[in-house]
């Protein structure tokens, strides 16, 4: 009787009939007599094998992308020698982008780069305070060797260093006085007290501002923050910490709401957007909640947050409601909402980000190098221009994106569509070639203007100092946390944008004056005009100064 697959020693996997032997085979004997039954096992364990070498083969480009993720260097630049290896396969366009590079290199010399990168012992900043520690010969020592005359100071050597004072908290006592007329003894009337972003609040301005730029600038959770302050010898707990962090976000909620209005007026605003998850009341567990960051254009220097209970569009919709401007983003299918006339109410523009149409290609190197690196060549071409546009006006930004870089894109696209055809639609080179294509019109939109980006960089970089803060304090503890987490990070990254040296200085005044600024006159706080406003009155002193030393200098007798 012919063996079949049903014997006792094979049996049939189940859902991929495939054999599996039921015992070890140690040698011939075991195995099935009958030849088909031979060849269909032989036929099986061939499929088995090109199915496992397939899935090998997936698992070693899944772990090689992940070691050069997490070991690797992160920036996506690429060697110049590299591209020119495939510059007779790839064209002109790898080619000239090689030359480029070489050329760029060749053109920045070498002392620039020595100025650029000065080595050696910097000096001490000169507006430190100093404090004077003068050294001098003990008495006994004074004493001449040879002729035993006392010695005298005959000249001094002066070295600087850099020494760190502690920190140290100081207790402002507010006294209040109050006035009542002699003679009648009544209208009694008391000296106003500022009033603080807190209503009785223990700590002051300064440290509060403090408590909040360790934070959420610094990433010290406030448990951190409260074993230093036990260091320098004062008990704050975290929950008082956490409380005057809800307050203070809730005394800035009037600045935040004019940075608001002023971001939705610009005409081109990037936005981006992470997971922060949130403790789920009553659970003891968390769940994902959305952080969106939302970036102005030069008339509103500003970047705002908004935090949102779920990671669907309805964060960014009610946030954006009324814009009408240009929306540059990733292309992500949430975003297509707002390019919707009809579903959002008012006609915005979409621009994309050719970093994430890069990434795309930087993906597929490994299956298709010469095509990667080709379109990976041609996107170079593009940055290139956008590197002589740096520092151009809008106008001769607009004119040069409109003489070259659209040359750019129209070889691009004809390359693309000779490539198309034979590149598998679920492959990463498909892939890469659809989304550029799905998305062409987005990906082309800056090159019409003088001030769209071109690419999304800039919010990406906005969205990272939650993403720090995020591995050090794990999550929020409800909606409120994370929306005065969303005011918070709003106000140090706004300050940072505007160039102000320490966010902590104009937080401290900012939060000293906020309750006492009149709705109209909010706007000197914000950062951009807080600085001017700054710049302006040391002018003006240093202007008075001067005007006093030459008066005086008119009046001496000469």
């Amino acid at each position: 009787m012919p063996t079949t697959l049903d014997d006792k020693n094979t049996t049939q996997h189940a859902g991929t009939g495939l054999p599996r032997v039921e015992r070890e085979v140690r040698d011939a004997a075991d195995l099935p007599d009958d030849v088909d039954v031979l060849k269909q096992t032989i036929l099986h364990l061939l499929a088995s094998m090109n199915k496992l070498a397939a899935s090998n083969a997936k698992l070693a480009e899944q772990l090689e992308y992940m070691l050069r993720r997490y070991q690797g260097r992160q920036s996506e630049k690429m060697d110049a020698a590299q591209l020119a290896l495939f510059a007779e396969v790839l064209g002109e366009a790898v080619a000239a982008a090689a030359d480029d590079d070489r050329a760029s290199e060749e053109r920045e010399p070498p002392k620039e780069r020595r100025r650029q990168k000065p080595s050696g012992r910097r000096k001490i900043p000169a507006h430190l305070p100093r404090i004077i520690r003068e050294h001098t010969l003990d008495p006994s020592m004074l004493a001449c060797p040879g002729c035993g005359e006392e010695r005298v100071i005959i000249g001094q050597k002066t070295s600087e260093q850099l020494e760190l004072v502690p920190a140290k908290l100081i207790v402002i006592r507010h006294v209040a006085y109050s006035y009542a007329c002699q003679p009648c003894g009544g209208e009694v009337e008391t000296a106003p007290k500022p009033n603080g972003p807190i209503a009785k609040c223990l700590a002051g301005p300064g440290l509060l501002a403090h408590v909040i730029v360790s934070k959420f600038d610094d990433h010290l959770p406030v448990y951190r923050q409260e074993e230093i302050f036990r260091r320098n010898g004062i008990d704050i707990s975290r929950s008082t910490m956490c409380g005057w962090l809800m307050g203070c976000a809730a005394a800035l909620e009037p600045v935040y709401k004019l940075m608001h209005q002023q971001i939705l007026r610009s005409r081109v605003i990037q936005t981006d957007g992470s997971t922060l998850p949130m403790m789920e009341p009553g659970r003891g567990s968390t769940r994902a909640a959305g952080m969106w960051v939302y970036r102005g254009d030069d008339r509103a220097p500003y970047v705002a947050y908004d935090f949102s209970e779920r990671q669907d569009r309805a964060g960014p919709v009610r946030w954006l409601m009324g814009l009408s401007g240009t929306l540059q983003a990733d292309a992500a299918s949430l975003y297509d909402i707002f390019f919707d006339e009809k579903r959002f109410g008012t006609r915005v523009m979409e621009a994309g980000c050719w970093a994430h149409a890069r990434r795309y290609f930087e993906k597929a190197k490994m299956e298709h190098p010469a095509q990667a690196l080709m379109a990976i060549g041609w996107i170079r071409k593009l940055y290139a221009l956008e590197d002589l546009a740096k520092g151009m006006s809008k106008r001769r930004r607009r004119r040069l994106r409109r003489r070259d870089s659209r040359e750019v894109l129209r070889g691009l696209d004809a390359w693309l569509t000779t490539i198309e055809p034979d590149a598998l639609p679920k492959s990463k080179l498909g892939k890469a070639i659809r989304y550029v294509r799905r998305n062409w019109k987005a990906l082309t939109r800056y090159a019409n203007s003088g001030r769209i980006e071109i690419d999304n960089n800039a919010s990406e970089r906005g969205i990272k100092p939650m993403v720090v803060g995020r591995k050090n304090y794990l999550f929020a503890g409800n909606a409120d946390g994370g929306r005065a987490a969303a005011t918070l990070y709003t106000m140090i990254e706004s300050a940072k944008r505007c160039r102000i040296e320490n966010p902590e200085i104009w937080l401290a005044d900012v939060l000293a004056r906020v309750n006492d600024t009149p709705p109209h006159e909010l706007g000197d706080l914000l950062p951009d005009r807080w600085k001017l406003l700054r710049e302006n009155a040391v002018v003006r002193q240093i202007a008075a100064a001067t005007a006093r030393r030459r008066a005086f200098a008119a009046t001496r007798p000469r």
